[in-house]
């Protein structure tokens, strides 16, 4: 089976796809005397306790089962600030006695400003940790990756680091991104009408882009339309999905945009239904 993880942090939300489907089709689980709903032939556990992970941002599975987590360094600094004093860290959770759970808990990396995403390529670590992009690596085996270089310098940090989020494995092979409107940036753009020519144009819009793996010139795939893309996740088909915010419009949005970045979209609200007013790092997994 496959699962995703979600994660609890103070003020959270647990966000819920409203399109097409009953209450007849959802049961509640409660956690910690916490309701969550889920879609029916869904089931929802506790994979890690407080006492293993406090504050998790983010994760990403690596190939031997372990669970590489962005744990966030509680502070009330701002993200400029954070990135002076590095206080975040990758943590990698391990299940030794193969019950399902995480039980293990090891600091693979840290001194990083606010993290909002990972991925693994290949045996290296993609963390974005506005306003970069940063490739880690274990150059020596030690499995601490002690090694990092800038795989992609978005240039700006706003008050709330929209500036990136991601990063995400397309199923092109591709790394996907998301960048938030208001801050200016620009960037040499492959041309998608003549791939020999590079384009470059400052903008302050909202954007998704992509990237060969390599490196080399980015693409911008959609432009425009909403304040904040924040995700972005693909169909076994290929299409391709994002989450996204409208200033104007209270509540989160799931979009679907089509390849040709025309402009039309097809358009879920979604919905805070629970909100954890607790700061512990519990994380539970929804799996069918």
């Amino acid at each position: 089976f496959k699962k995703r993880y979600i994660r609890r942090e103070r003020d959270g939300c647990f966000v819920e796809l409203t399109n097409n489907h009953s209450v007849a089709n959802e049961t509640s689980v409660a956690i910690d005397n916490i309701n969550f709903t889920v879609a029916s032939g869904l089931s929802l556990e506790r994979v890690a306790d407080p006492k293993l992970i406090q504050w998790p941002i983010a994760a990403a599975h690596h190939p031997n089962g372990d669970l590489l987590v962005l744990e966030c360094h509680w502070n009330r600094e701002s993200v400029q600030k954070q990135l002076e004093s590095k206080p975040h860290k990758i943590v990698r959770l391990s299940d030794t006695d193969g019950d399902g759970k995480f039980d293990k808990r090891f600091v693979i990396a840290d001194g990083l400003g606010f993290p909002e995403g990972i991925m693994l390529l290949g045996n290296d670590l993609l963390v974005t940790a506005p306003p970069q992009i940063l490739k880690l690596s274990d150059k020596d085996g030690d499995s601490f990756y002690e090694a990092r270089d800038v795989w992609f310098d978005a240039g700006t940090l706003t008050h709330c680091a929209n500036d990136l989020h991601g990063p995400m494995l397309g199923p092109d092979g591709w790394v996907y991104w998301t960048k938030g409107a208001f801050a200016e940036q620009m960037h040499p753009l492959i041309d998608r009408t003549n791939p020999d020519k590079l384009t470059i144009a400052p903008s302050k819009a909202a954007h998704i882009y992509r990237r060969h793996p390599k490196g080399g010139p980015i693409e911008r795939l959609m432009t425009g339309g909403m304040d904040n893309p924040s995700d972005l996740t693909f169909s076994p088909e290929g299409e391709r999905f994002f989450l996204f915010h409208v200033y104007a419009s209270p509540g989160k949005w799931i979009a679907r945009w089509n390849w040709s970045c025309s402009p039309w979209w097809h358009v879920w609200k979604t919905a805070a239904s629970a909100r954890w007013p607790l700061d512990d790092g519990t994380i539970v997994a929804a799996h069918r």
